[in-house]
């Protein structure tokens, strides 16, 4: 794992689990123009739990804390490693703080939005992860 870069990725949803707050992508490339989970990159020393606080702190404006966020999988790729975080959360207090928008979709309006192609299995897996809180 130490020749892989580090992420996090984040999928808060509201308490009747309805709602998602998803990211614009503007980068990378493969990601461009498509709704991801938040998150990103996991510095050098860091936690990944602190590391998601962080990310989702730095995109939404939301101040979250480590003890809400409930690790649901990870997903590992030739040169990425990353840990997929879950939670619930006020989805009103969420704003765009960076160049990428950030919303917060209706799930039902999921199958017609351009997303990363992951999350067709991640959203679900999400889900089940706090159902079974």
């Amino acid at each position: 794992m130490s020749d892989k870069t580090l992420y996090v990725c984040g999928a808060m949803f509201n308490e009747e689990l309805t709602k998602l707050a998803l990211i614009r992508k503007n980068r990378p490339e493969w990601q461009a123009g498509k709704l991801n989970f938040i998150g990103g990159h996991v510095e050098p020393g860091e936690m990944f739990i602190t590391a998601m606080v962080r990310e989702f702190w730095e995109e939404t404006g939301v101040k979250t804390k480590k003890g809400q966020w409930r690790l649901f999988d990870i997903v590992e790729g030739p040169t990425s490693y990353v840990k997929m975080y879950t939670t619930i959360g006020d989805l009103t207090q969420l704003k765009t703080t960076t160049d990428e928008l950030i919303f917060a979709v209706d799930l039902d309006d999921l199958p017609d939005l351009t997303a990363v192609p992951n999350l067709h299995w991640l959203i679900p897996a999400a889900l089940k992860n706090l159902r079974n809180r």
